[in-house]
């Protein structure tokens, strides 16, 4: 999500009056600063930009899905009908893609879309622990003596591997 860090110094013959800090989402933006000039003769604000979270989304057969903690329950309402709990993942069908991808943009989310998931699967032998895989994973399937994970980005990728995962070779997911 894309936060702004806003600190604002309001001083008077170098005396400051007034400091605060808020993080406050792009949106909110426009309407505090605005309020700010309105109220301060001498301002100086600071903006820095926290790295936008992003999002993965995987096409598997006909649905998108994507994993991901939202933290925000408006956020979760508006996409709630897509949530599969069984799973933890959000599985859209082609026909509602542009407009979550809307709505995800909108909160701060960057967006990308994979249609060759190669390069995020990665395997376990089928009776090893993978609780932590598992957990960051979007999708599982088992093979006679493995288990495949399509895991949700390169950083939980490059996790497994730390867990004792290995790349998988073949086309599962593709």
């Amino acid at each position: 999500m894309v936060l702004l860090l806003i600190q604002i110094n309001l001083s008077r013959v170098g005396r400051i009056c007034w400091i605060t800090k808020k993080a406050i989402e792009i949106p909110q933006v426009r309407a505090v600063l605005g309020s700010i000039r309105n109220r301060a003769k001498y301002l100086q604000a600071y903006l820095f930009v926290v790295k936008m979270a992003s999002i993965n989304i995987f096409k598997l057969q006909n649905d998108y899905v994507f994993k991901q903690y939202l933290g925000d329950p408006g956020l979760f309402k508006q996409l709630g009908d897509y949530y599969n709990g069984a799973k933890y993942r959000f599985e859209i069908p082609e026909a509602d893609l542009e407009k979550v991808q809307d709505i995800l943009q909108a909160a701060g989310y960057d967006i990308t879309i994979i249609d060759n998931a190669k390069e995020f699967v990665v395997t376990i032998g089928r009776f090893q622990k993978h609780k932590e895989i598992l957990k960051n994973s979007v999708d599982v399937e088992e093979t006679e003596d493995d288990k495949v994970f399509l895991m949700k980005d390169k950083e939980a990728v490059e996790m497994a591997l730390s867990k004792g995962a290995t790349k998988y070779e073949g086309d599962l997911f593709s």
